[in-house]
C-alpha cells in the first residue's frame, strides 16, 4: 500500500515535469508567457483531459496538502529570487519596499474585508482571512516579462522587493487574524480593538525581526563553507540548499517566526559573501545552479496552481449564483491594491522627494499584483471545519485565474504603453552590433590560422573575405540604421548603462584579481548602481556625481564617532581609510581608462556618431584623470603607503596570472587536482598576507 503510494506520486510529479519541459519549448518559440501558459495548461490537463484518460486520472481532482507548498517549493522560490536581487538597489529602494510590503499588505487585508461585508453574507473576521491570504502578491510571471522586455531596474526592484517581503507579511497576518479567530471561539466573546492591535503589531515585528536573526545565522553557515572550500563549487551549491530550507524550517517550526523573512535574509547575505568571497566561475555555477532550482520550482508550482484550482470550491464556482458575486471579490481585490499602492507612494514620495516613484510605474506595480502560490497554500491550510471555508476557497480561485489570465496577460501592453520596456530602435542597434562583433571575431580566428599551417592559405583567405564581405554589408546597414534614428535618446542611454556596466565588470575583475578591497567594491558598485537608476528613473545623465550607500557611510560615522576614545583604534582607522582611498583611486582610474576605450571601440565599430558618445568619453576621461590626481595627491602626502601599495599590486597581478593558469589547468585535468588546490590555497594565503602587509606601512 505505501509502495502504491509513493510510486503514484512520484508518477505524477514526473508527468508534471515531462509536461513543463515540452510546454517550455513550445511556449518559448510562440513567444507566450511561460508560467502563465503552464498555468493554463494545468487547468486544461486537470478539467478537460485527465477525466476522459485513464493514465492521467491521478490528475483529475489532485489538491496538493498546503504544507507541500509552503514547505517545499515556496523556500527555493524565495532564496532563488533574493540570492539574485540587487541587493544595492534594494536597500536603496527600502522605504517604498517596506512600506509596501508590511502596511501596502495591512491596508489591502482590511479594505477588501471591510467591502467584502457590505456585499456577502459572511461576518468580517472571517472576510480578514481571505484578504490576508489573497493579499499576497506573485510577481514570477510578470518578473519574466520584465527580463525579456528589458524595464528599467528600479521597476524590476520594486516589484520583486516588495514581493519577497509580503508573502512574508501575508503568512504572518494570516497567522495572527488565524489565532484571533481562535482566541474568539475558544473565550465565547470579541476582543477590543485596543488587544488586537497590540498583538498584531507585536506579533509581526517579532516575527520579521527573529526571521531577519535566524537567517542571518544561517547565511554565516554557508560563510563557514565557503571559506574552507572557496573552489568547491557543489559543496556551495549543496550547503546553500540546506541553508534555504532549514532557514525556512527553523523559523516556522521550531521558532514560529517567519520562515520567508529568514529565507530574504539568508539569500541576500549569501548574494553579498558570495560576491565577495567566490572567483567568477564559481559564483557563476552557484547562480546557475538556483536558476535551474528556480526553474523547477516555478514549473511545478504553477502546473498545480493550474490543477488544483479546478477541485477548490467547485460546487460554488460553477453556479449561476456566484457570477454576480464573483465580480464583486474581483472589484474588491482589484480596488484594495490600488488603495494602497496610489495611496503609499504618495506618502513614500513625500519622504524621498528627490527620487520619487513616478505614476507609470505605479500603475505597472498596481497591475502587476498576481496572485499565486501562495494564495493557494494558504486557503488549503484552513480546516476542513472552518467556517465558510468554501466560500473563502471560491473567492480565492475567483481571483488567483483572473490576475494570472487576465493582468497577466495584460500587463506586457501596459508597459509598451508607458514606454517602459528597451525601445525597438536600441534592440535593432543590439542585434546589429552582436552581429558586426560575431564577424568581426570570426575573421580574426580565421586570420590567427594562417601561420598554424593546417588549412591551406587560400581556403583561409577565402572565408575571410566572405566574412569582410558581410562586416562592409552590416556597417552600410549601420549607416541606414543612424540616418532612420530619430534623435537617438534612446541609444545615447543605452551607450551610458553599457559603458557603466563595462565599468562594473572591470571591477569585478580586479576584485577577483585581489587588487580590489571588499569594502571599496562595494562602494563603487552602489555608484554605479546609482547612476544607471538615474539614467533609467530620472533621465539624469552622469556628470562627476559620486553616490556611496548609506550603510557604509553610517558604518564611517559610527567608526569616526568611537575611534577618538582610543588612540590605537584611531591610527589603524586612518590607516584602513588611506589603503581604502588608494584602492579606490586605483580601480576607479584603470576601469574609467578601459571603459573609454571600450566605447571608442565599439563607436568605430558601429558608426555611431561623436554627439552620441562623445558626452559618455568626456566622463570617463575626467574619471580617470580625477582618479590619478587622487592618487598622485596620496603619493605625495603619504610616500610610504603608496611604495607599499605599489609592492601589493606587482604581488598581485603576479598571483593572479598564477592562479589563473592554475585553474585553466585544473579545468584540463593535465595535473592531480589536490595538487593544484593545495598550490591555489598557498596563493591565496599569500596574497591575504600581501593585503594586511599594505596596512602596516
Amino acid at each position: 500500500m505505501p509502495e502504491s503510494v509513493i510510486l503514484s506520486e512520484e508518477g505524477i510529479i514526473i508527468l508534471l515535469l515531462a509536461i513543463a519541459i515540452v510546454m517550455s519549448i513550445i511556449l518559448r518559440r510562440v513567444k507566450f508567457p511561460y508560467t502563465i501558459g503552464l498555468f493554463i495548461i494545468g487547468f486544461v490537463l486537470a478539467y478537460f483531459i485527465a477525466p476522459n484518460v485513464s493514465f492521467l486520472s491521478p490528475i483529475s481532482g489532485y489538491v496538493p496538502n498546503s504544507d507541500l507548498i509552503l514547505y517545499i517549493f515556496l523556500p527555493p522560490l524565495i532564496f532563488e529570487s533574493a540570492i539574485a536581487l540587487n541587493s544595492r538597489l534594494l536597500f536603496k529602494n527600502i522605504v517604498p519596499v517596506l512600506v509596501m510590503a508590511i502596511a501596502g499588505l495591512v491596508i489591502s487585508v482590511f479594505v477588501i474585508g471591510l467591502l467584502l461585508s457590505y456585499l456577502t453574507p459572511v461576518p468580517l473576521i472571517y472576510l480578514l482571512v481571505f484578504g490576508a491570504l489573497i493579499s499576497a502578491t506573485d510577481p514570477v510571471a510578470v518578473i519574466a516579462l520584465f527580463k525579456d522586455l528589458g524595464v528599467p531596474k528600479r521597476l524590476f526592484t520594486l516589484v520583486e522587493g516588495e514581493s519577497l517581503l509580503n508573502d512574508a507579511s501575508a503568512i504572518v497576518t494570516f497567522n495572527i487574524i488565524m489565532g484571533i479567530v481562535a482566541l474568539q471561539a475558544y473565550s465565547g466573546g470579541a476582543s477590543s480593538i485596543e488587544e488586537i492591535s497590540v498583538f498584531f503589531t507585536y506579533s509581526l515585528l517579532v516575527s520579521f525581526a527573529g526571521g531577519i536573526f535566524i537567517g542571518s545565522i544561517m547565511a554565516f553557515a554557508i560563510y563557514g563553507t565557503i571559506r574552507a572550500s572557496p573552489d568547491h563549487p557543489h559543496l556551495h551549491q549543496t550547503v546553500s540548499l540546506v541553508i534555504a530550507y532549514s532557514a525556512f524550517l527553523v523559523s516556522e517550526a521550531v521558532f514560529d517566526l517567519s520562515g520567508v523573512v529568514a529565507v530574504v535574509a539568508a539569500g541576500i547575505i549569501v548574494n553579498r559573501m558570495t560576491s565577495r568571497r567566490l572567483g567568477p566561475a564559481v559564483r557563476e555555477d552557484l547562480y546557475k545552479f538556483w536558476e535551474y532550482i528556480g526553474f523547477l520550482a516555478n514549473s511545478m508550482i504553477f502546473l498545480l496552481v493550474g490543477i488544483t484550482i479546478t477541485s477548490l470550491g467547485e460546487p460554488l464556482i460553477f453556479s449561476w449564483d456566484f457570477v454576480a458575486l464573483a465580480g464583486a471579490v474581483i472589484v474588491a481585490v482589484v480596488v484594495a491594491r490600488a488603495v494602497s499602492v496610489y495611496g503609499l507612494y504618495s506618502v513614500t514620495n513625500i519622504i524621498e522627494r528627490d527620487r520619487p516613484v513616478s505614476r507609470s510605474y505605479q500603475t505597472v506595480i498596481f497591475w502587476g499584483g498576481l496572485r499565486g502560490a501562495v494564495c493557494l497554500a494558504l486557503v488549503l491550510s484552513l480546516p476542513k471545519e472552518f467556517p465558510y471555508r468554501d466560500m473563502i476557497a471560491a473567492f480565492t480561485v475567483v481571483v488567483v485565474v483572473f490576475t494570472i489570465i487576465v493582468q497577466g496577460t495584460t500587463t506586457g501592453p501596459l508597459i509598451r504603453f508607458f514606454k517602459l520596456q528597451r525601445p525597438d530602435n536600441v534592440l535593432e542597434f543590439e542585434r546589429l552590433w552582436l552581429s558586426v562583433r560575431s564577424a568581426n571575431e570570426s575573421r580574426k580566428a580565421l586570420l590567427g590560422m594562417k601561420d598554424k599551417g593546417y588549412i591551406p592559405a587560400e581556403t583561409l583567405d577565402s572565408a575571410s573575405s566572405e566574412y569582410d564581405t558581410a562586416v562592409k554589408a552590416l556597417r552600410e546597414k549601420f549607416a541606414d540604421f543612424w540616418r532612420d534614428c530619430p534623435g537617438g535618446d534612446s541609444i545615447r542611454e543605452l551607450f551610458w548603462i553599457k559603458a557603466i556596466e563595462h565599468e562594473q565588470e572591470c571591477y569585478r575583475r580586479m576584485y577577483d584579481a585581489g587588487l580590489v578591497s571588499p569594502g571599496v567594491l562595494d562602494r563603487l558598485l552602489y555608484d554605479a548602481d546609482t547612476r544607471v537608476d538615474k539614467i533609467q528613473s530620472e533621465g539624469i545623465y552622469p556628470s562627476g556625481t559620486r553616490y556611496y550607500s548609506p550603510v557604509l557611510q553610517i558604518g564611517a560615522r559610527f567608526k569616526k564617532g568611537i575611534s577618538p576614545l582610543f588612540g590605537k583604534l584611531r591610527t589603524r582607522e586612518r590607516k584602513e581609510e588611506l589603503v581604502d582611498e588608494l584602492f579606490l583611486m586605483y580601480a576607479v582610474s584603470v576601469s574609467a581608462s578601459e571603459t573609454r576605450d571600450w566605447v571608442l571601440d565599439v563607436a568605430d565599430e558601429t558608426g555611431s556618431g561623436r554627439t552620441i558618445i562623445d558626452p559618455v568619453v568626456e566622463e570617463y576621461g575626467r574619471m580617470h584623470e580625477s582618479a590619478k590626481a587622487g592618487f598622485r595627491s596620496l603619493a605625495e602626502s603619504s610616500p610610504e603607503a603608496v611604495n607599499s601599495f605599489y609592492d601589493y599590486l606587482v604581488s598581485g597581478i603576479a598571483i593572479s596570472g598564477a592562479k589563473k593558469m592554475l585553474f585553466d589547468m585544473k579545468e584540463e585535468g593535465f595535473f592531480d587536482e589536490k595538487d593544484i588546490e593545495a598550490e591555489i590555497s598557498r596563493l591565496r594565503k599569500e596574497e591575504s598576507r600581501a593585503r594586511e602587509k599594505v596596512k602596516e606601512f
